[in-house]
């Protein structure tokens, strides 16, 4: 998939999770080459361009109390490191998230989040000083909450290669929050960007919801009661949008014997297949079909998720799905957007139905794919709101005083 982040300019943005670290070994150990890479690009667009050199002094710390981590253990820095495009048309040796391993001890999502603040730095002009917000899946989250600001935490240097000496950025990651992926979801289901209440909450914000946020890999579950985590509710089930498009390229292959993963990733996103040139057919019931069998794999997911925590379903007033695996199939035609498949929340929604009639099953938004970087970016503004609060209440009693 990609990360997704909003910064405090309220900007929102994406980061390609494919990348290509620069480098050769000198007597087994990796170093990095810092001679730019020799390719012609035709778009001037930094995403395309994303060719970075990322330096961190303050790179090695006792990670004695974190044996299992693996940043930190030889120097990773300096790097030369391509994302996206330019990753792509320099393949290397490729890096992506890997699904089975925890997303704080992935070099790859490392430089995801600092390429994130690195380019709000670069376009958007956001402060030097950053408080970095993070959605983890649930047990991870819980696990990695007290130790994320120790890791990650100190003084980076990116410079945008392709950009002249003049594009470089400085930043200092003053701490780290992190929250459960799928309580940052409801946040955002329930709480406005601008940190009033919405219409949600009206309706759902003193009931307990269940927060099914189904991603690229994983299906991230918690149960919230008004606005707070029920403890031990946060699962995390090795299922999501991946297993669709899987399930549609092996339909395709008994059409077409030359299919691609990336044709398959297209048919979901858009609901049809390339026959060439400009000829396209809608194969909007393949993927229907693909959504309906994974609703159901989901499903079964969340009856052992209620033997685990050992609470039934009837105990659930209203079901929030979000979340990019939960997203319609869609592709723009002479200028209208003609929908080709449902989200995946209907398919879900029609499968949970079946055997809870009574519970409210409801997509999260018409962004479902951006709920949990909304969610810190609330969460990040009302902390903003209490602390200013704070600093006039203690203005005010020195005065008093």
């Amino acid at each position: 998939s990609c990360t997704r982040y909003i910064n405090s300019a309220g900007k929102i943005g994406v980061v390609p999770n494919n990348m290509t670290l620069v480098e050769r070994y000198e007597n087994g150990v990796p170093v990095a080459v810092m001679d730019p890479v020799q390719c012609t690009v035709d778009s001037r667009d930094v995403m395309d361009n994303l060719e970075m050199i990322i330096e961190h002094p303050d790179e090695f710390i006792d990670n004695s109390e974190l044996p299992i981590e693996k940043l930190f253990t030889k120097s990773n820095f300096p790097m030369h490191v391509l994302v996206g495009n330019m990753a792509h048309i320099n393949p290397g040796n490729p890096l992506t998230p890997k699904i089975n391993d925890n997303k704080t001890g992935q070099i790859v999502n490392y430089i995801s989040l600092l390429t994130s603040i690195a380019l709000s730095r670069f376009r958007d002009k956001i402060g030097e000083h950053v408080t970095l917000y993070m959605a983890l899946p649930p047990i991870e989250a819980k696990f990695r909450q007290n130790q994320l600001s120790k890791l990650y935490s100190g003084n980076y240097t990116v410079k945008f290669v392709r950009y002249g000496d003049e594009a470089t950025v400085n930043f200092t990651i003053d701490s780290v929050e992190c929250f459960p992926e799928s309580s940052a979801a409801v946040m955002s289901f329930l709480i406005g960007a601008d940190g009033t209440p919405n219409e949600n909450y009206q309706r759902y914000g003193n009931k307990r919801l269940m927060s099914v946020d189904i991603g690229a890999s994983t299906t991230d579950i918690v149960i919230m009661e008004n606005g707070a985590i029920v403890e031990k509710t946060g699962k995390t089930y090795k299922v999501g949008g991946n297993l669709v498009i899987e399930k549609v390229k092996d339909q395709l292959m008994t059409f077409f014997s030359d299919v691609r993963m990336s044709d398959a990733m297209t048919a979901v996103t858009e609901g049809r297949v390339r026959m060439g040139g400009s000829q396209y057919k809608e194969i909007g019931s393949i993927v229907d079909a693909a959504k309906r069998e994974v609703a159901h794999k989901i499903a079964e997911d969340m009856d052992r998720y209620f033997s685990d925590i050992d609470m039934s379903m009837r105990d659930i007033d209203a079901i929030v799905v979000s979340g990019g695996g939960s997203m319609e199939s869609s592709y723009v035609d002479n200028g209208e957007i003609r929908v080709t498949s449902s989200p995946m929340s209907k398919f879900l929604t029609e499968v949970l139905l079946e055997k809870y009639p009574a519970v409210d099953v409801v997509s999260h938004s018409d962004n479902p794919r951006m709920a949990n970087a909304y969610g810190l970016f609330v969460r990040a503004r009302l902390r903003e709101v209490m602390e200013m609060k704070k600093a006039q209440m203690a203005n005010t009693g020195s005065v008093q005083a």
